[in-house]
């Protein structure tokens, strides 16, 4: 698989798992990883897997600054190879073996886009054979679709090396025809033929629309027909697409090989960067720079290198309590507010003064102040054209209600 960051010093800071095939959820790891840079973004990846996968599982910093992630299954390495058949339908050019390497997927066996065999052929066999032993992992069969499907039921697949010896053999097992047929090899092998043989029906044909091997080549080889060696730096694990040696190695010093690790104070890249000074004697973990504990460390030690996974959970835990907190408190002034507000008693109603009938009783409580106290001016001024004895009396009159009126 093929990764790509925008982040250069993020590029390996990443921890791979698969999810196996089937009902049981089982988590993988990398087996056998290996690394080539394509350039300070784009990063190779090879892992040794011997089981059907559904998933991918990155894990890591380099999550946060991804940007591609190709998963190859490998190339077809049956295109245009050579190919034969025990006996042809009406002539080569119509119903050849060829046809079934060819790249066309169209699945008409009418208008000559399908291999097929002769009707007089009781057993009939179709074989491809590659131009080198290939190490292939899967095969895909295509059916016809415009008539008989059926006839390939129980077909046998077997597959030999470069010493003519059988090493992968599979028999279609199922009640019912299928238009594409998958069949998948779960060992490493090295294969140089494959034939697909029919003998299980009363009327036996071969008619193959299209046979794909997919695969690469073997350890030690490279190019677009596997026969250019690896270089003797590398002789075994060059890119099997360009023939270039593995220049890095994520926690050992010694590419492309990747056998020598990392000093206890280095990690990374080729070893090249140094374990954080807030390590205890400078240790950390060769891959990632987290610190190792040892004794007198804290296990909140952390070095540069640490994953920001677990800075960005901490920082989520902390906004999540300090919110939790705000809410409380805001909660609980409305509460001593609302409780102090119903401890208050209600204010109480004065009485008018006597001998002020105009004074609206209904008024709301704050503007019976009001109006007391502007009745009381206006009444001053219109007893001052009276004599003394009766603005005297109307003056008594008013600070005696107004004194046994209950405080506020």
């Amino acid at each position: 698989m093929t990764i790509e960051v925008n982040n250069p010093s993020k590029l390996t800071a990443f921890k791979i798992w698969f999810i196996a095939t089937g009902e049981t959820y089982e988590e993988i790891p990398c087996s056998g990883q290996r690394l080539a840079l394509i350039n300070e973004n784009t990063l190779k990846i090879f892992c040794d897997l011997k089981v059907l996968i559904e998933q991918v599982i990155l894990e890591g910093e380099s999550v946060y600054f991804l940007c591609s992630l190709h998963v190859n299954g490998g190339r077809n390495v049956a295109l245009m190879q050579e190919t034969n058949q025990t006996t042809t339908h009406i002539s080569n050019s119509f119903y050849g073996p060829q046809l079934a390497v060819d790249g066309d997927l169209n699945t008409d066996a009418l208008i000559m886009g399908c291999s097929h065999t002769a009707i007089n052929d009781t057993e009939p066999c179709w074989t491809v054979t590659f131009d080198g032993p290939r190490a292939v992992n899967k095969f895909i069969i295509y059916n016809r679709r415009d008539d008989k499907p059926e006839r390939l039921k129980h077909f046998q697949l077997d597959a030999e090396n470069e010493h003519n010896k059988s090493v992968f053999s599979y028999r279609d097992s199922l009640d019912h025809f299928l238009y594409i047929y998958r069949v998948n090899i779960l060992e490493h092998l090295s294969i140089k033929s494959v034939t697909i043989c029919q003998n299980e029906t009363d009327t036996p044909f071969v008619t193959l629309c299209e046979v794909e091997a997919y695969g690469e080549c073997l350890p030690g080889f490279w190019g677009l027909n596997c026969s250019n060696k690896c270089p003797s730096s590398c002789p075994n694990s060059c890119d099997r697409g360009d023939g270039s040696c593995n220049v890095i190695c994520v926690g050992f010093s010694d590419p492309p090989d990747c056998t020598r690790a990392c000093a206890v104070t280095r990690y990374g890249i080729n070893c090249s960067q140094s374990c954080s000074g807030s390590c205890l004697n400078h240790h950390c973990h060769p891959e990632n720079g987290s610190c190792v504990n040892s004794p007198g460390s804290s296990l909140d030690d952390h070095s540069e290198g640490s994953s920001s996974g677990d800075s960005l959970s901490t920082g989520i835990g902390i906004g999540i309590g300090a919110s939790c907190c705000l809410f409380l408190t805001i909660l609980l002034i409305i509460i001593v507010v609302v409780k102090r507000r119903k401890r208050v008693p209600p204010r109480p109603t004065i009485s008018p003064p006597r001998g002020y009938d105009d004074v609206d009783l209904s008024t709301p409580e704050e503007n019976t102040y009001e109006m007391i106290h502007d009745t009381d001016l206006k009444k001053t001024r219109s007893d001052n054209s009276t004599n003394t004895s009766q603005q005297t009396r109307n003056e008594s009159n008013v600070y005696v209600n107004t004194n046994v009126t209950p405080e506020d």
